[in-house]
């Protein structure tokens, strides 16, 4: 994964969702997630709306990688070693630079 799109706090570190992740999120294999990313997964992350869109996020991967941080992002807390939510672009920026953001934290 490329350093520069990662994001570290004091808390927290953002890291976009590789194709490697959202294929295994995608046919809910936490232990496989959990692998790749070197966190705790809890389950009601499996229930979230971001479930739904990985199939569709993975492809977009595969065919143009350089989605790559512009759609799925994984929020992590540090301390606590554990996915806790996500939040997302939808897509790369408009002609006038826009970009839409949205987000969802578990618990």
């Amino acid at each position: 994964m490329n350093d520069a799109l990662q994001i570290t706090t004091g808390r927290l570190e953002l890291l976009p969702c590789s194709l490697e992740v959202a294929q295994g999120a995608a046919i809910k294999n936490k232990s496989q997630v959990e692998q790749l990313l070197g966190v705790k997964v809890p389950d009601d992350w499996y229930a979230s709306e971001v479930l739904d869109f990985l199939p569709i996020y993975a492809q977009m991967l595969m065919e143009d990688p350089s989605v790559l941080g512009w759609g799925v992002w994984l929020m992590i807390h540090i301390e606590e070693s554990t996915l806790i939510g996500d939040l997302g672009f939808g897509g790369k920026p408009d002609e006038q630079g826009t970009v839409e953001m949205g987000y969802i934290m578990s618990g």
